[in-house]
């Protein structure tokens, strides 16, 4: 078994987030970690087949429809043995998962998650706040190894809103507040220093949109950023969410797995020597105001 890495990762996935909507909405919390790490807003989001579940990707790596797994075939996602979480908690890393989504439940192992949180009440699905305040309260309190977030933009069962439709620029505006809200939280108790961010995406890549384009291809943000992370870097590679699980293997020192079609992003991680030099981090209690919050982040 491969030693213990000391640096943490939280994941977060945004469903429907594409580089177009952000642009078309403020989203101050998406542009601080932009300007503070490393960055593409030209991230592939790999499953562009019609009925591919992005998801599995981004967690497993591979391409869902060459799993079989679809979006509404919960049965089928428990074959899904060996996502990240699964290779977390199998390898001792604590874990954390947060959702609102109970059909995701399938994609994990039993017990994979020491900690995790999944709304039943339908009228709090769809709300990032309610996600994100659980998540950074267990943050704080039991410092998971690797925390999963997903923002879901179902508002109620069955109804997912068109790109760039109101009620998806809605959504992706309320994500970026429970963004802010887990930064200050990371702020306020100095843990900057411990954990990577990695924050994507989860789209089909072919989506239905008011325009009509409805094969039109998406692109979207991926993003990091942490004390290994180099600093307003534009990533020059080619990014697929596919290289997502990959690149937290690397930064939680955890085994590549031989079924992963994606790679780590070397290019955004800092070698040993500037790593150390910049080991230690300067934190400030966070305020409202941007400045600040920025500062934190430096």
């Amino acid at each position: 078994m491969k030693p213990k890495s000391n640096w943490k990762v939280i994941l977060i996935v945004i469903e429907d987030l594409t580089s177009h909507a952000a642009a078309q909405v403020r989203t101050p919390s998406l542009d601080i970690l932009i300007e503070a790490g490393s960055s593409t807003l030209e991230a592939d989001p790999a499953a562009t087949r019609p009925g591919a579940n992005p998801l599995v990707g981004i967690l497993t790596s591979t391409e869902s429809l060459k799993n079989g797994i679809h979006p509404n075939e919960a049965a089928a996602l428990s074959d899904v043995r060996y996502n990240i979480v699964n290779l977390a908690s199998l390898y001792g890393r604590s874990t954390a998962g947060y959702y609102s989504i109970s059909r995701l439940g399938d994609l994990f192992r039993s017990g994979s998650f020491d900690q995790f949180y999944c709304p039943t009440h339908e009228c709090i699905k769809g709300d990032p706040h309610n996600i994100v305040v659980t998540a950074a309260s267990d943050i704080v309190a039991c410092r998971p190894d690797f925390c999963f977030i997903y923002f879901s933009s179902f508002e109620h069962v069955g109804c997912r809103p068109e790109l760039m439709s109101p009620k998806n620029l809605k959504h992706i505006e309320k994500s970026d507040r429970g963004l802010e809200l887990l930064l200050n939280a990371m702020s306020l108790f100095g843990l900057f220093g411990d954990y990577h961010i990695l924050l994507t995406g989860d789209l089909s890549g072919l989506g239905t949109a008011p325009d009509g384009n409805g094969n039109q291809e998406r692109r979207i943000p991926w993003l990091a950023f942490g004390p290994r992370i180099r600093r307003g870097y534009s990533i020059r590679g080619e990014i697929s969410v596919l290289d997502t699980t990959p690149t937290v293997a690397r930064l939680m020192n955890l085994p590549r797995l031989p079924s992963w079609e994606g790679n780590p992003v070397d290019e955004i991680i800092r070698d040993v020597e500037e790593e150390q030099a910049r080991k230690s981090m300067h934190e400030t209690t966070p305020k409202n105001d941007r400045r600040e919050l920025m500062n934190s982040l430096s």
